[in-house]
Order: C-alpha cells, then structure tokens, then sequence
C-alpha cells in the first residue's frame, strides 16, 4: 500500500509542470506599498485585582535599544529571494520575516505572547463575492523557519523575559507553493488528497485575478504578561 507522503509526492509530481507555467503569471506584486500590512501595537495583561501595569513597563522597539513604538506604528517585512520571483515581490512559494524587540523593566512582567491578526486582511470584489478567507489561509505565519508551529489569533508566540533583558522577535510568514504544506491531517484518501491540492492552486489563480482588491493590514499584538501571584 503507497504510503501518504508517496501519494502526496506522486500528486504533486504529476501537476509541477502545470505550476511552473502558472508561476509566470502569479509572479506578480499582491499587495501596493501603500497597504499597512504589518501594525504592531502593545499592551499590558491585567492582573486579578484589575490594575493595569505601565506600558512603559514592557517595551517595544524596531531596533535593539531603539525607542519605543508608536500605537499603530507599520514595521517593515522582508521577502526573500526566490527562484523566478522578482525581488521584494509575493507569490506562492515566497517566505519572508518581520523582526522587533521586546523588553521588561520591571520584575512583574516574566512572559510575553505575541498574536497575529488577519481579520482585517480583505480581498472582497464585490457584496456577492468576497474571498477575504481564501487570502488569509494562503498566508501563514510560524514561529521559525521549519514552518511547523503557526502562529494565529489564537495560537501565541510565547516565551519567557527577565528584568532589563531585551529579546529579538522574529516572526517567519510563508505563502505555501504547494497546498500539502498546510493540508489538514484529517485528509487522507487518495482522491480526497488531489481535489485538496488542486482546489489549493485554483485559490492561488483566485488570488492573482483580484490582486487589486487586496486591502487591509495584518495586525501583530505582543503582550507583557506578569507573573501568577
């Protein structure tokens, strides 16, 4: 019996002609340098008594030891280069980073998460066509570059923080070439496997025909969290 990953392969094998030809045409910009795409803001947990800590308490900068950000300041993302991608461009395949740095100035605050939020992310044509949902689940972002963990709205990226220590956050996003990259475990029959994949590549052709309905941001929140009393 053909393992799954042999079937997936053998799927994928099959259609990478096609994709390569496709490519040509989803080399293209998806989103105008006048979309704010990546807003970050901060704020502080509330603990069990309902005080608030200071936000200067737990800091947020754009570059080591740099001053902290401003309610709603865009931080800049990277895309890496890619083989038939012009640079700085996105499309299926491309990955890239989105980089800041976090400090605590006060023993209270010992953890942070950080979320990401697509709700505002739309691409919607029209009030009879909206595929705002389609363009969201085309862009994942994880905790590192093995693309394994995602980070979500409700899935944090968490770690721990002590006094006047200041940590590098580096968020990787990725939009994957291939819809087995993010293929649900629960999908497994063989016939069920290639509609997946093939439904995957008509979203991606989805996507590039109404690129220019693309708007919104995608907004990243970190949080200082203060230790259980």
């Amino acid at each position: 019996m053909m393992h799954l990953k042999e079937k997936v392969k053998k799927i994928f094998n099959q259609k990478h002609v096609m994709m390569l030809i496709s490519m040509a045409i989803l080399v293209i910009m998806l989103i105008s340098a006048t979309i704010a795409w990546f807003v970050l803001s901060r704020t502080a947990s509330v603990n069990s008594f309902g005080g608030k800590i200071s936000e200067w308490d737990f800091l947020i900068s754009k570059t080591s030891g740099g001053s902290p950000i401003r309610p709603n300041e865009t931080l800049d993302f990277k895309v890496d280069d890619v083989l038939n991608v012009k640079k700085g461009k996105m499309a299926p395949g491309t990955t890239g980073t989105i980089e800041f740095y976090i400090k605590t100035t006060t023993d209270v605050v010992t953890a942070y998460r950080v979320y990401v939020d697509k709700s505002k992310l739309s691409m919607k044509v029209d009030d009879k066509h909206d595929y705002s949902d389609i363009l969201k689940k085309h862009i994942v972002f994880y905790t590192d570059d093995t693309y394994q963990t995602e980070i979500s709205e409700k899935e944090p990226f968490t770690g721990t923080l002590k006094q006047n220590e200041e940590k590098k956050i580096v968020l990787y996003w990725k939009w994957p070439y291939d819809g087995s990259e993010i293929m649900p475990d629960t999908i497994v029959d063989e016939k069920e496997i290639k509609e997946y994949l093939k439904q995957y590549d008509e979203e991606d052709n989805l996507i590039s025909e109404n690129r220019n309905y693309i708007s919104g941001n995608i907004g990243i929140t970190a949080y200082g969290v203060q230790e259980e009393p």
